[in-house]
């Protein structure tokens, strides 16, 4: 046994159609730490999830898959804003590199659940998000203090 998930597809199938089946159940407070009880319905013990939104709205309900959402959204505009508000061609590779990097962990969310270590760095690639507009007016500021004193320098 190698450990590896070759069903994924079916069981990821089965997890959402239990998800909106059972939405009642779980749209205002999740489940709380509890098994949802969907394990039996691809033939296994205990509940494995293997979606990402899925998960968000099983442990907070739908607001937490509301916010999970909002979050990704605004991290969305502020990657084509820091992108589009920069003429220098590293600050836009810097926006494009997160940009697409975000757009892949959000397709992969639909197939993978994150958790412990790997949950922590996605935190932290968010903080890089929201931190990155810094970088333009921080490099404007850099840019204007050379600019005065290299004129200070020539007079």
């Amino acid at each position: 046994m190698t450990g590896v998930q070759t069903c994924a597809l079916p069981i990821w199938a089965k997890m959402v159609d239990c998800a909106i089946r059972d939405f009642d159940k779980w749209y205002l407070a999740g489940f709380r730490g509890q098994d949802p009880g969907w394990g039996r319905d691809v033939g296994m013990r205990r509940t494995d999830l293997t979606n990402q939104y899925i998960a968000a709205g099983v442990r907070s309900g739908i607001w937490g898959f509301i916010v999970f959402c909002g979050v990704l959204v605004v991290a969305i505009k502020t990657l084509v804003r820091l992108h589009n508000s920069s003429s220098e061609p590293i600050m836009q590779s810097w926006a494009w590199a997160l940009g697409s990097t975000l757009v892949a962990m959000m397709i992969s969310f639909m197939g993978i659940l994150i958790f412990s270590q790997t949950n922590t760095l996605f935190y932290c690639f968010l903080g890089m998000i929201g931190s990155s507009p810094n970088l333009i007016s921080q490099n404007n500021r850099f840019n204007r203090v050379v600019d005065s004193v290299g004129a200070n320098l020539l007079y």
